[in-house]
């Protein structure tokens, strides 16, 4: 689409969505008077400066080596309306790109351990990275997965091997699983989970409740946790202090920190 502010006349176009860990807009920007050549940015490269917006291009592109030689960064302003029209077109093509993902059928994972810790890696097979990372159900189910102890022990005893060359340094290759069985293992893992947290709420009420009543009965708070924490001045001999919580006979809590000399 081609813009003119009175003073410059430029064309920015849609070029692709790339990216890392998120999807990006990519654009170009072609000048045409004055002809300072062709420009690539996207929405990070919007900035204002002194109240004026525009596209910052670094030395080496080919629009700053028109504008000044290549001596420093170019702020290249565009008008308000270029802008919106940017941040618009960014936003639907985003869309449009996160809408094919989700689309996108996942019949196998690949997996490995590797690296410096032997961290989980896991990955849906015919994704590109920024295509996962646009979906959230792959997200979450890789962030599970990775975090959670009991899918890595299945993952390291089970799955298949294939060959990979990912430049990542790996315990034993990597492997591959069907996202059926997969879907099953975090299923139940989450079920594992879910179940832990319920008996451990449960134990946390009773135990208040048990404080609470003893409260009550003497008329005097009660502890009802206690954190061990590093000491906070440094002009108290102790090395750590002990954050006591106590439940009060009206059923209100308090906290206070105690020094352990």
């Amino acid at each position: 689409m081609q813009f003119n502010d009175g003073k410059k006349t430029y064309e920015i176009e849609f070029v692709e969505i790339g990216g890392v860990i998120e999807p990006e807009a990519k654009f170009t920007i072609r000048t045409i008077a004055p002809a300072l050549g062709t420009g690539m940015f996207d929405l990070v490269d919007l900035r204002t400066v002194r109240g004026t917006t525009g596209i910052e291009f670094s030395e080496w592109t080919e629009i700053a080596k028109a504008a000044c030689g290549g001596k420093q960064r170019v702020l290249y302003s565009i008008s308000p309306e270029a802008v919106q029209h940017v941040k618009d077109l960014a936003a639907a093509e985003i869309e449009k790109f996160r809408q094919a993902a989700a689309a996108k059928e996942i019949t196998t994972w690949e997996y490995a351990f590797g690296g410096d810790t032997w961290k989980l890696y896991l990955s849906p097979a015919g994704l590109t990275s920024v295509e996962a990372a646009a979906r959230a159900d792959v997200v979450d189910l890789v962030g599970f997965a990775e975090r959670n102890r009991a899918v890595n022990e299945y993952l390291a005893k089970n799955g298949a091997r294939i060959e990979r060359d990912s430049g990542l340094y790996t315990r034993d290759g990597w492997k591959m699983i069907g996202n059926d069985e997969l879907q099953a293992v975090v299923a139940e893992a989450r079920a594992a989970v879910a179940a832990e947290r319920a008996t451990a709420e449960a134990e946390r009420q009773a135990k208040f409740d048990a404080a609470l009543k003893q409260a009550q009965e003497t008329g005097k708070p009660v502890v009802i946790r206690v954190r061990e924490v590093e000491c906070n001045d440094p002009r108290e001999e102790c090395d750590c202090d002990h954050i006591v919580t106590y439940v009060h006979p009206d059923g209100t809590t308090s906290t206070a920190r105690h020094h352990t000399w």
